[in-house]
């Protein structure tokens, strides 16, 4: 079996109140999605693997200079006290975060996918976006 890296990082936060987790906070909260997503892109995502739907289509994730910009919105929005909460859409995709959120606040969540953007809204939901918020 190959090696597995894994990062842990240990250190003093000034503020651990500042700490932004991935549980909903207040009812009534907007969710936001910042950065591109692509609905089409769900080779190699654990859903479409799930369904025997392997493809030759991953997310594309850009040039370094983007995601260095995406990241230093985000900072910055943090910085403002503009969000409450947030998660990397990572494997399992938007619609596994919004689970987590719930889960960990007791709270539930309403979603609308608009039935007029291109693309499967299964993607939207199950896609696994790298540098996505």
């Amino acid at each position: 079996m190959p090696a597995t890296l894994a990062v842990s990082v240990l250190g003093r936060l000034p503020d651990v109140k500042k700490v932004v987790t991935k549980e909903f906070k207040r009812a009534g909260n907007r969710i936001i999605i910042l950065g591109q997503v692509d609905p089409q892109a769900l080779s190699g995502s654990v859903y479409a693997d799930t369904y025997g739907q392997r493809g030759d289509r991953l997310f594309d994730a850009y040039d370094a200079a983007t995601i260095c910009a995406l990241w230093d919105a985000l900072r910055a929005l943090h910085q403002a006290g503009c969000y409450v909460s947030g998660s990397a859409i990572a494997e399992g995709g938007i619609l596994l975060r919004l689970f987590e959120a719930a889960w960990g606040s007791g709270l539930g969540v309403r979603v609308n996918c608009d039935v007029s953007a291109p693309g499967r809204r299964d993607g939207l939901l199950f896609g696994e976006f790298v540098d996505r918020f």
